[in-house]
């Protein structure tokens, strides 16, 4: 069987166009230092980088709101830290009173406790 002299220059043409252009793509993503540039690279690698951006959205959100409830317990704690102060100022005023005899002192007592 005899192979026409075309035929085997147009196949070599056509494998040094492929080789051609998987030289573009790969040098195109040494450039970027990307391996998927467009959807049709690798769909399936593709869709997993979708996942995973998802996945990572949801992730930072989590942690912004831990944090936010990490703020807003550390600010609770805090005032409830001044109002035991408080309570506990007023329960000594009011053991102190209690003691009294003066009508002066337990005056005293009275207006701090307001």
């Amino acid at each position: 069987m005899r192979i026409a002299t075309s035929t085997t220059s147009e196949n070599i043409v056509r494998q040094i166009q492929q080789i051609n252009q998987q030289q573009t793509r790969l040098q195109s993503q040494v450039a970027s230092g990307l391996r998927i540039t467009q959807l049709e690279d690798d769909p399936a690698a593709a869709g997993r980088v979708l996942t995973l951006n998802t996945e990572k959205r949801a992730i930072d959100q989590f942690s912004s709101n831990a944090n936010r409830a990490i703020e807003v317990s550390q600010t609770t704690l805090s005032s409830l830290m001044q109002l035991k102060k408080v309570s506990d100022r007023a329960t000594e005023l009011g053991t102190l009173g209690a003691g009294t005899q003066s009508s002066d002192q337990t005056n005293a007592y009275a207006a701090e406790l307001d």
